[in-house]
């Protein structure tokens, strides 16, 4: 959501004054802590205390006056993350920081997503509704309150827009753009994939079958595709330059584990991973309203509504989920505004959207949207987007039905009906049955005319499974030919096998049990099973050294002894040795490909799932037939593979730890434009375990958002671990709180401890 905003901002005159005035701007913009405090629209008294992390803990008497607090909260602490998200989704960057962000406006507008917004807040039921409103009385009533807007808004020049009921949808928008590609990148990437490669060749590396496949039901057997009896040089492809960059996907891990696994109570574990930046994306609360049990977890500033955690019942956290969501769809453009889609013929709409530029005119912006959605240009010409996100019952927020559930039946009468971008929900009760279903609607099969009719009301689901536990991890969760969410493009598996593996270690024995310290660590376990291959091939290199006087040759051998697994770990100096080969023999081994995907940065990315399979395939077999004609043997593709891994993870002649390749930078918005501000708004580079494709999914800027270890009905003992702390005020006291401890691996419990400040919030009308 927030990756690159950054370079939209321009900083103008004195570096050093504008040092010194968004020191007093922030300083004087902090939130309120303590005292009493009079608001329009509450019902009842509310009173939020806070610990020294400033984690909130608001007591009310009704959902409408909790949805008032949470918004006063969210308010004063976030209200600048907040108004870029909505923007964003909505396509109205433009307006806060000019012509720089006019091409990102013009690809979100095109899903007209605002009016969208709208249109779900008059569909919705009253008490829901409501909550919506008050919600958003209580962000501009926080936001009013505070001494000064956000400083982020004297440097760009602008006054914040008030706060509307729509915007908390358009935040739930904006997740969807982050976890779907918005122009169906990944079905672009394979329709492209398909024209263009021979089949043997497409089929060979969009196989995403290999021995890390873990689905939640059975097995699939294995049946590889033939490896391609014809070189890609030989259908007129040459090679050209590096064309492999591995880009972070967007995943989580999720596993649930029953009591008889722990030995007592079901235990939760939810780690998402998303871009990173500063302040952190989750904002952490806990509420009570009149006597109902504790609610405790993460929301999203911006949406009056709890998004992942517990309810004193049951606990539930999410994963992306990958499936059939998006069609693109080839149609016969006619005269006249019209078009032929299968044997009928149909008119376009066309809308016309105003897009603020601020310093420059408005631009004018033509959608042709047609019965099933709007049009697309691709590389393989005009297609209609078909996305769930576009259609009413892809909108809604039956999200907040969760926190009053009691049991896990209800959950999964819920799922079907939550209007939220498709996620694989794990899910656990107090008694200790635990669950998996999706979230989300998942769309039926087409009507003849290419319409989907209203989502299914039941999903595929699994209860209380034999073995104990369920886990997702963004790989393909069923077998292929009975994939119930339709095939699309799912992650790696590596890292949903490793995680299995890990809860089988720690199952090992008659009397093994695992502790929730244990199955936190399952959550920070760096090791990387799908690079063993790759160590070994290089010890074989070095063991019979094709040039023995290489000068670094000494430092490979003493990087690799007695190395006997791979982990990211951040001390380690044969990991990034080992990662960099593996990225380089993809570069080499697979080098023909680059005049098919180069010119298409987004198609790499779109073979996650499958390229690693392919690579391993390809160097142990070692065929002749296909290996590339730049070199004269795979020995010595191999060697010069070793010896550029060399120069990557050496920059200065010596191995550098992996820490060092994997620093955190963690952002904020303004600070890649305003550099200087650096120290006071980012969070400071440090060393990282972990890497793209291991459980500890952390790289500079994108990895756990937040991971929790959930204990249903027992918040007391459920953890909590994430980037940055409770405000989006670089002067707060709880800007960075947390930090330290999340580099260190170290959680903190979920709920708040001892109370610092409190709060009290009062009916206007008493005063």
């Amino acid at each position: 959501m927030r990756k690159g905003l950054g370079l939209f901002f321009i900083g103008t005159g004195c570096i050093a004054a504008i040092m010194a005035s968004l020191l007093w701007l922030w300083h004087s913009s902090r939130a309120q802590l303590e005292g009493q405090l009079a608001a329009e629209g509450l019902s009842a008294k509310v009173i939020i205390s806070r610990d020294a992390q400033g984690l909130p803990f608001i007591q009310a008497e009704s959902d409408a006056d909790l949805a008032f607090a949470l918004g006063f909260l969210h308010g004063q602490e976030y209200f600048f993350s907040m108004d870029l998200g909505r923007r964003l989704a909505a396509g109205e960057l433009s307006a806060m920081v000019g012509p720089a962000a006019l091409d990102m406006d013009k690809d979100h507008r095109l899903h007209r997503f605002r009016q969208r917004a709208r249109q779900s807040i008059l569909a919705m039921e009253p008490d829901l509704a409501l909550r919506f409103q008050q919600y958003s009385l209580g962000v501009n009533q926080g936001l009013s309150a505070l001494s000064r807007p956000p400083a982020e808004y004297s440097l760009l020049r602008i006054k914040p827009e008030p706060w509307r009921a729509e915007d908390s949808l358009l935040m739930i928008y904006s997740m969807y753009l982050d976890l779907q590609p918005s122009r169906a990148d990944h079905l672009q990437a394979h329709e492209l994939l398909r024209a263009q490669l021979p089949r043997e060749w497409y089929e060979f590396i969009s196989q995403d079958q290999g021995q890390f496949n873990t689905l939640l039901t059975g097995d699939e057997p294995i049946s590889l595709a033939p490896m391609p009896k014809q070189a890609l040089a030989d259908f007129g492809l040459r090679s050209q330059s590096p064309w492999y960059q591995p880009l972070p996907e967007i995943g989580s891990n999720n596993f649930v584990l029953g009591p008889e696994l722990t030995g007592s109570h079901a235990m939760l574990g939810g780690d998402m991973h998303l871009s990173i930046g500063m302040p952190n994306l989750w904002y952490r609360a806990s509420w009570q309203v009149g006597q109902r049990p504790i609610v405790a977890g993460i929301t999203l500033p911006g949406a009056p509504a709890l998004v992942a955690g517990s309810n004193g019942h049951l606990s539930w956290a999410f994963t992306n989920s990958y499936g059939a969501y998006q069609r693109l769809l080839d149609f016969q453009p006619l005269s006249h505004g019209r078009y032929r889609f299968g044997q009928q013929e149909y008119s376009f709409n066309t809308h016309h959207e105003l897009i603020e530029v601020k310093g420059q005119p408005a631009q004018l912006l033509s959608i042709e949207e047609s019965h099933l959605g709007p049009v697309i240009q691709t590389e393989l010409g005009p297609r209609i987007l078909q996305w769930t996100a576009h259609h009413p019952w892809g909108m809604n927020a039956n999200l907040v039905r969760f926190e009053q559930a009691t049991s896990l039946q209800q959950l999964l009468a819920l799922a079907p009906s939550l209007g939220i971008p498709q996620q694989s929900m794990l899910a656990a009760d107090r008694q200790g049955n635990i669950l998996w279903t999706l979230a989300g609607p998942l769309p039926p099969t087409p009507e003849p005319d290419g319409r989907w009719p209203a989502p299914r009301e039941q999903h595929p689901h699994v209860l209380n499974p034999p073995a104990g536990y369920l886990l997702s991890a963004n790989q393909r969760l069923f077998a292929k030919e009975q994939n119930p969410l339709g095939q699309s493009n799912s992650s790696f598996a590596v890292r949903a096998w490793q995680l299995e593996q890990g809860i089988k270690e720690l199952t090992t024995g008659s009397d093994a049990s695992i502790s929730s310290d244990q199955a936190f660590a399952l959550m920070l376990d760096s090791r990387a099973p799908h690079l063993q291959v790759y160590l070994q091939q290089i010890q074989q290199l070095i063991d019979r050294p094709m040039d023995p006087d290489w000068p670094e040759l000494a430092q490979v051998t003493q990087a690799l002894a007695n190395q006997p697994l791979v982990a990211a770990e951040a001390d380690s100096l044969s990991y990034p040795l080992i990662r960099f080969y593996r990225d380089q023999l993809m570069t080499h081994a697979l080098q023909p490909l680059a005049d098919t995907l180069s010119p298409h940065n987004w198609a790499t990315s779109q073979l996650n799932a499958s390229l690693p399979y392919a690579l391993e395939r390809l160097t142990q077999a070692e065929p002749e037939h296909l290996l590339p004609s730049t070199f004269a043997s795979w020995q010595e593709l191999k060697w010069h593979a070793l010896q550029q891994a060399f120069a990557q993870a050496a920059p200065k002649g010596q191995l550098l730890p992996w820490g060092e390749h994997n620093r955190s930078r963690f952002q904020h918005p303004l600070s890649s434009a305003l550099p200087l501000l650096s120290p006071l708004l980012d969070s400071p580079a440090v060393p990282q375990s972990g890497d793209r494709d291991v459980p500890r999914v952390m790289r500079p800027d994108f990895g756990a958002s937040q991971r929790m270890l959930l204990i249903p009905g027992q918040s007391d003992q459920s953890l909590y671990h994430a980037p940055g702390g409770q405000s989006g005020h670089p002067r707060s006291p709880f800007y960075r709180t947390g930090l330290n401890d999340f580099h260190q691996g170290l959680p903190r419990p979920l709920l708040p401890e001892n109370s610092r400040w409190q709060l009290v919030l009062t009916p206007l009308e008493n005063h």
